[in-house]
């Protein structure tokens, strides 16, 4: 994971997405801007990809991306690549990690490692594991939220959390 927002966040959200989900492509303007206005919020971000090998081969770069050029440039990873119109895929992914200055092939090598398939491994578990049947999915407060409900819905979310420990205060 990498993380969005405050280091010293008292709320953090986990995104569990996918390079190629639409809907994730919608939520990351949001979900930056949701950061950058409020200073106590961080954003985990999972690349757990499950929409086909496009998906993994850019999920092994954007992990590669982390190893090598640390948090800043898979922020930078993370932000372009969820601007990007058609298949994000493994040559795509490459292209724009060489676009961030990072060696294209020891990027592409990192990226064959079998360590790099463990932490892909890892984040499917993990959305497996809490039954995370979509892309984007959210955990926050022991919740999990399927979806992208948009972001005020999300910082009504972000709010209750805050006042009484639920995603929603009844």
């Amino acid at each position: 994971a990498f993380t969005l927002g405050s280091a010293d966040a008292d709320i953090t959200l986990i995104e569990v997405y996918d390079s190629n989900c639409s809907f994730c492509r919608r939520a990351a303007d949001d979900v930056k801007a949701m950061t950058a206005a409020d200073p106590d919020l961080a954003v985990s971000l999972i690349n757990a990809p499950s929409l086909g090998l496009p998906s993994v081969q850019a999920a092994r770069v954007e992990y590669a991306v982390k190893q090598l050029g640390g948090d800043a440039k898979v922020r930078e990873f993370h932000a372009r690549s969820m601007k990007a119109r058609g298949v994000f895929d493994g040559p795509r992914a490459l292209e724009l990690a060489a676009d961030l200055g990072l060696d294209r092939k020891a990027v592409e090598e990192a990226a064959d490692r079998p360590d790099i398939g463990q932490t892909i491994v890892q984040a499917v578990r993990l959305a497996n594991a809490t039954n995370l049947a979509a892309t984007p999915s959210w955990l926050i407060a022991g919740a999990a939220i399927i979806g992208w409900p948009g972001r005020a819905v999300m910082e009504r979310i972000v709010k209750a959390v805050r006042d009484c420990d639920k995603p929603v205060c009844g």
